[in-house]
């Protein structure tokens, strides 16, 4: 077993690895809070508008904005969701690097991507896609019934 120290471009191939790493966890955070918000926001502006009695001709048209809070949010994480896809793949190559050059490397991309092409990867992108959709279509029934309800005063 050698115990040499690595060379610097080892290091700085570890440290990309490190700081992409990092930046792959925000972004996983950061998809997660989006769907707290998404799901508090649509629930916000129907505690809102529900308890609405008698609406005026502006209180009817944000009937809209719930739906529009679940479409906005789907089409953030579907760009946040694609640069995970961007940081996981240039990762891979990464941890290939430092395979080919002998180091120990921590291959978990280069796992999970063999275990998504298995399909044994339970992959959070369809679980996040189930979400947004059943949020919209939450959001725009809601919506629907709601402006119903008022407009016609049932």
């Amino acid at each position: 077993m050698s115990t040499e120290a690595p060379s610097l471009r080892e290091e700085l191939i570890l440290e990309e690895y490190r700081s992409l790493r990092a930046q792959l966890d925000y972004q996983v955070r950061d998809n997660r809070e989006l769907e707290r918000y998404a799901v508090l926001g649509v629930g916000v502006v129907f505690a809102w508008l529900a308890p609405i009695e008698h609406p005026t001709h502006l209180v009817l048209p944000a009937w809209l904005v719930p739906p529009l809070i679940a479409l906005h949010g789907r089409l953030r994480a579907s760009t946040v969701s694609k640069r995970i896809d961007q940081l996981a793949t240039y990762i891979q190559g990464l941890e290939s690097q430092v395979r080919v050059s002998g180091s120990l490397s921590p291959a978990w991309e280069t796992t999970l991507a063999q275990s998504r092409k298995r399909g044994t990867s339970p992959g959070l992108g369809a679980n996040q896609r189930l979400f947004w959709r059943v949020l919209i279509a939450f959001s725009a029934a809601g919506s629907i019934y709601g402006f119903i309800c008022h407009h016609f005063h049932f």
